[in-house]
């Protein structure tokens, strides 16, 4: 008889704990669990995701730590620190010429100014428009010195965006970065409070590229064969009071078929967005939009992986 009763207090342990971990994995913002379930229709959960929660300095991930196929257009929130950084300390002003010299041409249409490409790079994400910023902050080593002196340690960034011409200048190798250092490039520019600062943010709250969320502030999306991103900052109001938070989300795509999500973006033209996963196209827009759901209802986020 004890021995049945030590069987059936360890068996109602052991669901109680598994319930608890369930439930708090369902409801309370693990990243790493709705990364996994962040797939739409059965197909490609968010394989890279960091939140920081700028109040406490907590900054809960899942595989924030490493660095993903591509980057995509999400690189260019690097390169405007760099600008950024260049701009505060005088190097240049946002009126000053940005003119992109032939060898550094990509896709799109650069502007002639520092501010125009700024407009171009972070709206309409426009390739050529980042190259001339990235050669007028000194080329690919001096943007990637330049981020490095904020902490940005695992961030590289070897290539121009789709060079026309390949060679040592123009492209290296893949532009490398993290979780970490994209949400924390994003927090430097969010908090810099500067007129040079809100040249930079202004573009990403008008655009009407976001793949994003019923609490976005302003984010900057990319999107090629290999990869599908986002970072940005929302906004959530919980227990009376109104935070921002700042995330980066990647989803890997192996076999080169990320184009899908081209036209899916969140929310449909003309449409509010709301906050039913189910109404969500794509997998970035389902876990941010999770992420937010759960920080509404009064979670916090904790410090490391999770």
């Amino acid at each position: 008889m004890k021995l049945l009763n030590y069987i059936f207090i360890l068996c109602f342990v052991i669901v109680i704990t598994f319930t608890n971990i369930k439930t708090y994995a369902i409801s309370s913002p693990s990243v790493g669990y709705i990364a996994k379930n962040s797939k739409i229709n059965g197909y490609d959960p968010v394989s890279y995701f960091g939140v920081l929660d700028p109040s406490n300095g907590n900054f809960q991930h899942y595989r924030g730590d490493s660095a993903p196929l591509s980057l995509a257009s999400i690189v260019k929130v690097p390169v405007a620190l760099a600008v950024l950084d260049d701009l505060d300390s005088g190097k240049y002003t946002l009126s000053s010429a940005a003119i992109l010299p032939s060898w550094a041409s990509g896709d799109g249409s650069a502007g002639t100014t520092v501010l125009e490409n700024l407009k171009r790079m972070l709206g309409p994400s426009d390739n050529s428009a980042t190259n001339a910023l990235i050669v007028k902050a000194g080329g690919l080593d001096q943007v990637t010195a330049k981020v490095r002196k904020y902490g940005l340690n695992n961030t590289s960034i070897n290539c121009l965006l789709s060079p026309q011409s390949i060679n040592y200048n123009t492209c290296r190798s893949k532009n490398v970065s993290t979780m970490r250092d994209l949400v924390k490039s994003m927090d430097i520019i969010r908090t810099r409070n500067t007129a040079n600062s809100k040249a930079i943010i202004n573009p990403m709250i008008t655009t009407s590229y976001t793949y994003n969320h019923t609490g976005r502030v302003f984010n900057k999306c990319g999107l090629n064969s290999k990869s599908l991103g986002d970072i940005g900052v929302f906004q959530v109001t919980a227990n009376g009071a109104t935070k921002q938070y700042v995330y980066a989300a990647v989803v890997d795509f192996p076999n080169g078929d990320g184009a899908y999500y081209d036209s899916r973006t969140e929310p449909l033209a003309g449409k509010i967005a709301t906050t039913s996963l189910s109404e969500k196209r794509d997998p970035i827009s389902k876990a941010t939009q999770w992420l937010i759901n759960d920080l509404s209802q009064g979670f916090e986020l904790t410090n490391g992986a999770l």
